[in-house]
């Protein structure tokens, strides 16, 4: 099971992709802050009515201060602490209405650099490109503050060392398969490209475009004669030059009435082998054929001059549409059909007419499936084109298959540098990055390889309606940090489980968490704006 199918089968399908909850015992430590709250108010109540000391205010009215200072900045931190959010979701790769991994957004990884070792970038700049994610959507950009031979050597190094490895030569091969099959098709296209010229030569004859004048009349049916097959009944034949005629009225007298007599009224035939299709194109102004037919279905004056050209349309087609095209003209299509009558006829004579008509029924639907298009050659032609753009695509993405890349920032003596922002604002800007999203590290932080997996989701959410995932409103994601090269037993809590846990979660719940400028993923949209 799988797609819509599953969703719909699954009472709670996005709630189970995402979890969000209140941190545990979070009901105790509101009891705690309120109780703590009171006794501090009550305690400042008593020290400014009860315990200043007249004869020291110059050091009871300072202390006094402090502690009123302290009391209000342990609210405002308990108040930030007071709704702590734990958010779970699943990875990438484990959503319930699965995302194929083409349709996973890009990733820019920032590692910014200032005077660190060499070794230690080469630690971070490897982790990154070994993190689980497609590697035609990844790109690690090393952010050099300074522009540092070695760090720019290191680079050029694991740009050519990550080039030869298995996944940048399978998205190789799979890119250059793309490109040789697409160069196939339009050797194809190309090849054809004769001929269907001279089919659509061939079939011109069967449109005509004649002014809006009444004794043009004889032409059209001229013109209209000289297309009849050799199999088609001369019955079917006579109801046919009948449409054409109530419809060459109706354009003239009707949709043309008050336009100039030069205004064209064009005519299509398309004689199928078991239909014959009309279409009479005018430039008159809309009108609605069902709603009319619809209101005046009541029977027609036999013996009436005029207002009769519907209801003989009626009659002797089997199908009468009539509607407007989006290069504002219209079109009253007629279609009918028949049984071919092959006896008497030649076995040439049969296999022309037959094959006439296929062709015919190829080239209508060639035209229906691209409306957009005026001709068979006009379609071919966007086809064309279309797959030139696809082969320059795909040889581009080949051009630009390296993943690790430099950018340095060159700090002019007198000039203000920013420090780490200014490094990211430099690369942010550039034009040499254009990723959905921005992951940025500092040189010591390496990231495991399911990081992009586990990050991503959160900025994504399942349009139910549209049964596709779309970008949500959240700017980034801010991921603890970890430290390797602690002591056991660190004293100090350097590990910073306070500040990545409570108190990050608390300002979560205030719509108001830190970004702590490294290990967070942002949105680039938020940063650089659309």
């Amino acid at each position: 099971m799988s797609g819509t199918t599953a969703v719909l089968t699954d009472p709670l399908p996005l709630r189970r992709n995402r979890r969000i909850q209140l941190r545990d015992r979070t009901l105790l430590f509101r009891y705690l802050v309120v109780i703590n709250l009171i006794l501090g108010g009550w305690y400042l109540h008593w020290r400014i009515t009860q315990s200043i000391g007249q004869t020291a205010l110059w050091l009871a009215l300072p202390l006094l201060a402090a502690e009123i200072y302290m009391y209000f900045g342990g609210v405002l931190f308990l108040v930030g602490l007071w709704r702590p959010i734990q958010r779970q979701v699943r990875s990438l790769n484990q959503l319930l209405t699965p995302l194929a991994p083409e349709q996973y957004p890009t990733v820019d990884v920032f590692i910014t650099c200032y005077n660190e070792p060499a070794d230690i970038v080469e630690r971070t700049t490897l982790a990154a490109l070994a993190m689980d994610y497609p590697v035609t959507h990844l790109r690690v950009y090393i952010l050099d503050d300074g522009n540092a031979a070695d760090i720019r050597a290191l680079s050029e190094r694991l740009c050519v060392l990550d080039l030869q490895s298995p996944p940048l030569r399978a998205a190789a091969a799979a890119l250059d398969a793309q490109r040789h099959r697409l160069t196939a098709r339009l050797r194809q296209i190309e090849a054809l490209q004769q001929d269907i010229a001279e089919v659509e030569q061939g079939l011109s004859q069967h449109r005509l475009r004649v002014p809006s004048q009444p004794e043009v009349l004889p032409q059209v049916i001229a013109w209209f004669d000289q297309l009849r097959p050799a199999d088609l009944p001369a019955q079917v034949w006579l109801a046919c030059q009948t449409a054409l005629g109530e419809g060459f009225d109706n354009a003239l007298y009707h949709a043309h009435k008050d336009l100039p007599a030069e205004t064209p009224i064009e005519l299509e035939a398309a004689i199928l082998n078991y239909g014959v299709l009309l279409r009479i194109w005018d430039l008159g102004s809309p009108f609605d054929l069902e709603g009319y037919l619809h209101t005046h279905a009541e029977p027609v004056d036999d013996w009436a001059e005029r207002g009769r050209g519907l209801t003989i349309l009626r009659q002797v087609v089997d199908d009468l549409s009539y509607f407007r095209s989006d290069d504002d003209r219209n079109c009253l299509l007629l279609i009918k059909r028949y049984e071919p009558q092959r006896e008497g006829l030649s076995p040439d004579q049969s296999d022309r007419s037959q094959r006439l008509g296929q062709l015919q029924s190829l080239h209508q639907l060639l035209r229906l499936s691209q409306p957009d298009q005026p001709s068979t050659t006009a379609i071919l032609t966007a086809q064309r084109q279309s797959l030139q753009a696809q082969i320059e695509q795909k040889t581009y993405q080949l051009a630009d298959l390296a993943r690790c890349r430099y950018i340095a920032r060159e700090k002019p003596k007198g000039r203000p540098h920013h420090a780490k922002a200014g490094n990211i604002n430099h690369a942010l800007f550039s034009g040499e990055t254009q990723g959905d999203f921005v992951l940025t590290l500092d040189a010591d932080h390496i990231p495991k390889p399911q990081f992009m997996q586990r990050v991503l989701p959160y900025f994504l959410d399942f349009n139910l309606d549209r049964g596709q995932y779309e970008d949500n409103q959240i700017a980034f994601v801010q991921t603890p940090q970890a430290f390797y090269n602690l002591p056991q037993g660190d004293p100090f809590g350097h590990d910073a489980h306070l500040f990545y846990g409570p108190i990050q979660q608390g300002k979560d719940g205030m719509n108001s968490a830190f970004y702590t400028g490294t290990n967070a993923v942002l949105r680039r949209e938020a940063l650089a704006g659309s």
